[in-house]
């Protein structure tokens, strides 16, 4: 889970938490079904974020893509940027 402040013009700063699960191509499958099982358990104790992004690889986890995805759910009033801690 990562934290990414969303900020806009009136100055309202607000937290956004990510739920990153990432599991590489290069993972032989009976090892990511393995780490998948404690999804579950991961959920149980991180609650309330705002996204869930599955990726596979580096790219999709860029500021860009993490970006995109939050814009796409903000709503009415988007935040003008987003700031990675």
């Amino acid at each position: 889970v990562i934290r990414v402040r969303a900020v806009d013009d009136y100055g309202s700063q607000r937290a956004k938490f990510v739920y990153i699960n990432y599991v590489g191509v290069a993972v032989p499958t009976l090892r990511a079904a393995r780490a998948s099982m404690h999804k579950h358990d991961f959920e149980r104790l991180f609650n309330g974020y705002h996204i869930q992004i599955y990726a596979n690889s580096q790219e999709e986890l860029s500021e860009d893509n993490i970006i995109a995805v939050l814009q796409a759910c903000a709503g009415a009033h988007k935040p003008q940027a987003y700031e990675f801690a």
